[in-house]
């Protein structure tokens, strides 16, 4: 009905909103169907339509609102691809007019949503860029932003969410950033609220969600300060709410992907504690939910290098216990994944770190084990090159530099 519309009355708005609306709505069916390709050219479609609306109507709230659901959709779309500077400038849009919608109207609480969550892409995408600190401020924006309206209203369910929210995201990037000891401060603050909240509504999916986040978010920084025995605590709390949420939900992807990182924290923990039997049962489970992901959704680029970090995970897991075979096999497929994106996406961050990590614990693994082969001299030289690139890239990270100077000191006495 609404194509008919448009097709008799192309110039009319109302006509081109309503069109706009509709290819939305389609790019959200194809991508729950995941196809990504088909959603992507619907919200395109949509973006334009609502972008020429906005053009002739530029102070109308709904117009300026369906503008920003395009570009945020579009920004989801464009960094599902690895496109993360593409997604950027989408957000930044979404950002832009979102601040225009508050500003008209600052007590409408969808508008309040719409802006706090784009400060949370905004933040996400310059993570994914490796520029910490432009991500930071964006979250640190977010949870200033959401704390205030918390304490304006305190008995407002949407804001008292919205600020757990806020303190699980910039917990994280606490976290990512190795200060462990204020990631604690505001997990806990989530902690507190959530639990509250879920009291009141036992039944809320998405408190129990954030429940879990703030248990896996706990877990994390204990595992920081190596009090392995409070992560592990934590990491138990979050796997057994995961295993619930999947079991009420076994056909939804996200908590799929939830469940599979929660096996993947026992895994790390039980290792760093040297109980390799533990961390090889749950590492296994880690690899089956993330090989059903991938093979589920092939074109999507975070399931690609989350199954190959499994494969990584099992083959040193399986080499520390004697298993080289096995762990041969897993070093194979975790580099020829790690590569094929890297190929992809050379500029992606994660994919460059990625592939030379793989490079270096494959030339490891080759250089000691009974199933060694001429190329582990090539490995380090190969992934040598590459931190030498991320190191210049960046100074400031130590990390890159400790694996540099490990590396040329390595290949300095290969001969």
């Amino acid at each position: 009905m609404r194509i008919y519309l448009y097709e008799k009355y192309p110039q009319n708005l109302n006509s081109k909103t309503g069109l706009s609306i509709s290819f939305s709505k389609l790019g959200d069916t194809h991508l729950s169907l995941g196809d990504f390709e088909k959603a992507k050219k619907f919200y395109l479609e949509s973006n334009r339509l609502a972008g020429e609306v906005y053009s002739q109507d530029p102070r109308n709230e709904f117009v300026i609102g369906n503008l920003a659901v395009t570009f945020e959709r579009l920004g989801n779309i464009i960094s599902m691809s690895g496109k993360l500077n593409n997604a950027l400038n989408l957000y930044e849009n979404y950002n832009f007019l979102y601040n225009e919608l508050y500003n008209i109207s600052p007590k409408n609480e969808k508008y309040i949503r719409g802006l706090s969550l784009s400060f949370e892409r905004l933040g996400d995408t310059y993570i994914f860029l490796g520029k910490m600190e432009e991500g930071g401020k964006y979250y640190f924006q977010k949870h200033l932003f959401s704390q205030d309206l918390y304490k304006k209203h305190p008995l407002n369910l949407s804001f008292q969410h919205g600020f757990v929210i806020s303190s699980l995201k910039l917990a994280d990037f606490l976290i990512k950033i190795g200060k462990p000891e204020v990631a604690i401060k505001y997990s806990m603050e989530g902690l507190n609220i959530v639990k509250k909240l879920l009291d009141s509504n036992p039944k809320n999916g998405n408190y129990k969600k954030d429940l879990a986040i703030s248990y896996l978010k706990l877990g994390e920084s204990y595992q920081l300060m190596n009090d392995f025995e409070n992560a592990l605590f934590y990491f138990k709390q979050n796997n057994s709410l995961e295993k619930e949420l999947n079991e009420s939900s076994p056909k939804d992807v996200e908590t799929k992907n939830k469940l599979a990182v929660s096996y993947l924290k026992l895994g790390n923990t039980y290792q760093s504690i040297n109980d390799f039997e533990s961390a090889l049962m749950n590492f296994v489970e880690y690899h089956k939910l993330e090989e059903e992901l991938y093979l589920s959704f092939p074109d999507l680029i975070d399931y690609k290098y989350n199954f190959a970090l499994s494969n990584a995970y099992l083959a040193v897991t399986y080499s520390k216990l004697g298993k080289f075979d096995n762990a041969l096999t897993f070093y194979e497929k975790d580099l020829s994944l790690v590569r094929q994106l890297y190929n992809s996406f050379p500029d992606n961050i994660e994919f460059k770190k990625g592939l030379a990590f793989s490079l270096k614990s494959i030339g490891c693994f080759h250089e000691i084990s009974p199933k060694a082969n001429s190329k582990w001299k090539q490995y380090y030289y190969e992934s040598k090159d590459i931190f030498e690139q991320l190191n210049l890239e960046f100074p400031n990270e130590r990390v890159f530099k400790q694996e540099l100077d490990f590396l040329k000191e390595l290949v300095k006495n290969l001969y």
